[in-house]
């Protein structure tokens, strides 16, 4: 069984993608959630899909170089396949890279996400639907959603950055 791992980070825009259509975006994004839909409609999908594909730079998306980054280490933490992948307004979205993942070879795939508390649309509603569809679409596939995550985890993690942050930065580069 050939095992993997998806970063789930939330995404972020590129600071030179144009602000009107960023705006209208994010309204038809708030309109479809207000009227209680998962699944975007054409303009939408149309908006979503290019700023996905937009150009980034880790100055123009310092968000998606960092989760890069995140996923790089993490793959050679595990000794495994990491790929990242994003909620929104940044490729590949999480669906891309489950897919390709499965094309590769791959037969057991956990996802894992930044977003680490509960009550976020996208860590509690969106991604759990995902898998659901994908586990319809790929039954000879175990997919793994590593959320929630255990508290005593997050606390833990958490204390040990203020811990280094209250250090000062000479312990933080070290």
């Amino acid at each position: 069984m050939k095992n993997a791992v998806v970063l789930v980070g939330h995404g972020g825009s590129p600071s030179d993608f144009p602000k009107d259509k960023l705006a209208r975006l994010k309204r038809l994004e708030s309109e479809r959630a207000a009227r209680g839909q998962l699944e975007m409609g054409a303009e939408e999908k149309s908006l979503d899909h290019e700023i996905r594909s937009w150009p980034r730079t880790p100055k123009t998306d310092p968000y998606q170089a960092g989760l890069s980054s995140l996923a790089l280490k993490l793959e050679k933490a595990l000794g495994q396949k990491v790929a990242a992948a994003y909620n929104e307004f940044c490729g590949p979205d999480v669906e891309t890279a489950v897919t390709g993942l499965i094309r590769e070879g791959f037969s057991r795939i956990v996802l894992a996400t930044t977003m680490y508390t509960r009550g976020g649309i996208h860590s509690e509603t969106e991604i759990p639907a995902l898998i659901r569809k994908l586990r319809e679409r790929h039954p000879g596939v175990e997919l793994i959603y590593a959320w929630p995550m255990e508290e005593s985890l997050i606390v833990e993690f958490l204390a040990k950055v203020v811990v280094a942050a209250a250090a000062g930065p000479e312990v933080r580069a070290a």
